[in-house]
């Protein structure tokens, strides 16, 4: 068996220690031309958010190397997934998209946004913030006042990151909220039992008691009625 020289050994090693170390001085550098950097990043969306707190938890995942070699904002390598995992955690953040175009990344999100609240009993501290759709998106903060209204869904357990009504039924509730206000009856608390029976719980006292079988409209044409009538007078 013929034998490798020395000398041959010793090149083959100094010329496969050359092609790494160009390798390596070749991704140092292309990683760091200007034209491949992400040197911007471009926040849009939602309404009361602060675009710098969004901003800089993306610059902070930008910052840094991977590996001490390729700089986290080399366009080609950008820890896309990071940054989303990042944002995702902001509260109220959601239909969230992050593209790089060239130098400049574009961020942008939707916000959810409290519309009522949906909470453990009538009198419970325990509330979840709703969006116009009856979606719970956080725990919201002991409330005082009228400034939202309650829903309860009796038998159902209060939690934020999922459908608290139905959305169809949630339309319903909100059109019948907005159709008894027209009369001058506010309703601070909207109870729900699963056979869709509807307690509405008045500002200032009183009850009413109906279905969501029954639409609104025609709830309150009753309604009418009765405050119409002689008896009732």
């Amino acid at each position: 068996m013929k034998r490798t020289h020395p000398v041959w050994k010793i090149l083959s090693g100094v010329v496969l220690l050359s092609l790494v170390v160009a390798m390596v001085f070749g991704v140092r550098y292309v990683s760091r031309l200007p034209a491949l950097t992400i040197s911007e990043v471009v926040v849009s969306g939602g309404e009361t958010i602060d675009h710098d707190v969004v901003r800089n938890t993306v610059e902070e995942e930008l910052a840094g190397e991977y590996l001490r070699l390729v700089p986290r904002r080399f366009g080609w390598t950008y820890p896309k997934n990071d940054i989303v995992t990042s944002l995702t955690g902001v509260e109220r953040i959601h239909n969230l998209s992050v593209d790089r175009h060239g130098k400049v990344l574009h961020v942008q999100f939707d916000e959810y946004l409290p519309h009522a609240l949906w909470c453990e009993s009538r009198a419970g501290a325990r509330c979840v913030f709703l969006t116009e759709s009856g979606y719970g998106f956080a725990p919201a903060p002991v409330l005082t006042g009228g400034a939202f209204v309650r829903y309860v869904t009796l038998g159902t357990s209060v939690a934020p990151d999922m459908q608290a009504i139905d959305s169809a039924d949630f339309a319903l509730l909100r059109d019948l909220q907005q159709r008894l206000s027209e009369l001058g009856w506010y309703a601070h608390t909207m109870e729900i039992d699963k056979e869709r029976d509807v307690f509405v719980h008045m500002v200032g006292g009183g009850e009413l008691k109906t279905t969501l079988t029954t639409a609104p409209s025609m709830t309150v044409d009753n309604l009418r009625a009765v405050l119409a009538s002689e008896d009732f007078t």
